[in-house]
């Protein structure tokens, strides 16, 4: 007769399986999870920028449409004047705000003493970067926007009303104040407000032509 036995006594001897993780493993695991979680936050967090400066020119291209709609609405500036052009002043030199004037004295640009109604203001961790032209650059000085009752036209004059209506259009961008300075290098992240000769404005997706790369 075949004793069994012998089957039973090996099959209970059978070494277990061994689970879990080793440390190296475990060690690796934690690295990949640390890595993958930095990209992630990193790129929220420039997410969250570029949300807030588009914001932030939304804000600008809004200031605009209302300088527009005073124009060419019955507004006076309290003096009895309905006549006097409505304007906007974007300065070289102040680039965290903006001016809302009237043209009372009709030099086609803005004078100390003309503001209509307080500066508009930019986030402090935003700047204007540049004013750029459909056709090219202009003054680093500023620029104004004038508009005229009835019409929505936009007009646009240099810092000595000197006219740019040659140009179909202006674009203020907006940037990131840490990443660049008026006339400087590109930035990383912009917001950009086009505003045209027949009156539209509108946020669009525009770089420096220097900043692009091919």
């Amino acid at each position: 007769m075949i004793s069994i036995k012998p089957f039973l006594s090996n099959r209970s001897k059978a070494p277990s399986a061994q689970g879990g993780f080793s440390m190296v493993e475990m060690l690796v695991s934690i690295g990949i999870v640390v890595i993958v979680l930095t990209i992630v936050l990193t790129r929220q967090d420039s997410f969250n920028e570029a949300v807030l400066l588009r914001a932030e020119a939304y804000d600008v291209a809004l200031s605009v449409r209302e300088m527009q709609l005073s124009a060419v609405s019955v507004v006076s500036d309290g003096s009895g004047d309905y006549s006097a052009r409505t304007g906007i002043y974007f300065s070289g030199n102040e680039i965290n705000q903006y001016v809302f004037f009237r043209d009372q004295n009709g030099n086609d640009q803005y004078d100390v003493g003309e503001d209509f109604g307080a500066p508009g203001t930019i986030d402090p961790r935003f700047t204007i970067s540049y004013i750029d032209t459909s056709d090219g650059g202009i003054d680093g000085e500023g620029i104004t926007v004038l508009f005229n009752r009835p019409d929505f036209d936009a007009n646009f004059y240099d810092v000595n009303g000197t006219s740019y209506n040659h140009h179909n259009s202006i674009y203020v961008q907006l940037a990131e104040r840490d990443s660049y300075t008026f006339f400087g290098d590109c930035p990383d992240t912009v917001a950009t407000v086009e505003i045209t000769k027949a009156g539209q404005i509108s946020v669009i997706e525009r770089v420096l032509p220097w900043c692009t790369t091919s």
